[in-house]
């Protein structure tokens, strides 16, 4: 047995506009097991990644929630879990406001030479002016990014006497969607990329 979860930390800056980063991360259940209760993997996820997160922003970006929900195809309804966070970014620095839509960009790696199996994450914007030369992320944003992306190869269990091992994949729509397997890949490493991307989305609210 096996879900494939998008988990998405719902987040608003400091305009109110939705920032909403995502990731995959699927369940490996052992024979005896069962599927792990989705807020449990939520929590599970923030466990992992939280502290590292949200070191990647400054205090005006808020942390809501990190919401589970299971990829399925229609017509099926997948599954869905919450962790409640609530919680500010932890970032520190000086000088003006960047443009909410300047933002680091995380690319995410597999194994596998294919389009398919590439995946990336856009970061909330870390606001201050110090963090940026010459269009490229400088100073303490780039160590923060840097842990961040360590973390996001890192696989957790869940359960005691059969415990659930969920991982983090780059999960393929198109390829499910077709009936090709496999259709998720196993995540083996992550790098922050040090030029500034830009996102249009960014900059509306919400």
């Amino acid at each position: 047995m096996a879900r494939v979860y998008r988990l998405t930390f719902q987040c608003t800056g400091a305009n109110a506009e939705l920032i909403q980063p995502s990731l995959h991360y699927q369940t490996d259940v052992p024979p005896a097991g069962d599927e792990p209760d989705p807020n449990d993997v939520a929590a599970g996820v923030w466990g992992v990644l939280g502290t590292q997160f949200l070191a990647c922003f400054h205090n005006e970006v808020n942390v809501h929630d990190l919401v589970a929900l299971e990829e399925t195809l229609p017509p099926a309804i997948g599954v869905a879990g919450l962790h409640h966070v609530g919680l500010a970014g932890t970032l520190t620095g000086a000088g003006d406001w960047l443009p909410e839509g300047l933002v680091p960009l995380i690319n995410i790696h597999t194994d596998t030479r294919s389009r398919s199996a590439r995946g990336w994450v856009h970061m909330p914007n870390p606001r201050y002016s110090n963090f940026i030369s010459n269009n490229v992320w400088s100073g303490g944003v780039n160590t923060a990014l840097d842990a961040f992306a360590a973390k996001l190869d890192d696989s957790f269990d869940l359960g005691a006497v059969f415990p659930t091992h969920v991982n983090p994949v780059v999960y393929s729509r198109t390829r499910r969607s077709r009936g090709e397997d496999p259709f998720t890949f196993r995540v083996t490493g992550a790098t922050a990329r040090r030029t500034v991307a830009f996102l249009r989305s960014r900059m509306t609210t919400p």
